[in-house]
């Protein structure tokens, strides 16, 4: 019993002396928050209202409950904004009601200033990740993007560059059901990549 004690109170004395070891001085300076506005190249003034993302008034109810009450918000382009919550906080229904996906009952939601379906081209002009992946899963990632090339009207060749810009290039051949949760997380971007480049906004519950 005294040995236990004895190397019970040598390890309080070493916790408390690396406890104060690790405050820092009174006098540090306090943490440096980045510059504002963001850095970045800034977006032509021509192209602003085209990637607006405007959320007026969203709400959308489920038996009953109301899951999404009088959301508003603006996503200026050349910008990150985060959309947080918890689980439950509606943030994947706000973004099925941007894309059509799901029908409001009151408000509305535009891109540059046109609903979803709306668009002329939606798959070349929006990019949107709302699951990990919604790849077959005995399809290869190659494949998959390929296919959403020919649907959106794009070259096949896209397909392989997005691979590579997600860190897929070496996977690209492999069956998506093989692949890893970010994997497919990656795989979900690089289908949204053709609507980036052409600087178009991305939308994301992630």
């Amino acid at each position: 019993m005294i040995i236990l004690a004895a190397a019970l109170l040598i390890g309080v004395a070493v916790w408390l002396t690396r406890g104060r070891r690790r405050r820092p001085p009174a006098d540090d300076p306090p943490p440096r928050y980045p510059p504002r506005p963001l850095a970045g190249p800034p977006v032509p003034a021509g192209q602003l209202a085209r990637g607006r993302i405007v959320v007026s008034g969203l709400t959308k109810e489920y038996r009953g409950r109301r899951v999404v009450d009088g959301l508003s918000f603006v996503a200026e382009p050349g910008r990150v904004t985060g959309f947080l919550g918890p689980n439950g906080a509606g943030k994947t229904t706000t973004l099925r009601m941007l894309l059509g996906l799901a029908e409001p009952a009151a408000g509305q939601a535009t891109i540059g200033g046109c609903r979803y379906a709306a668009l002329a081209q939606p798959a070349r002009q929006v990019g949107a990740v709302l699951e990990a992946s919604s790849a077959h899963q005995d399809r290869t990632g190659r494949d998959h993007l390929r296919i959403l090339c020919v649907t959106a009207g794009l070259p096949l060749a896209r397909a392989d560059e997005v691979l590579e810009l997600t860190g897929l290039g070496a996977a690209g051949r492999r069956p998506a059901g093989g692949y890893s949760l970010g994997m497919r997380q990656r795989l979900g971007v690089a289908a949204a990549q053709p609507a980036i480049r052409a600087n178009a906004p991305a939308a994301s519950s992630q």
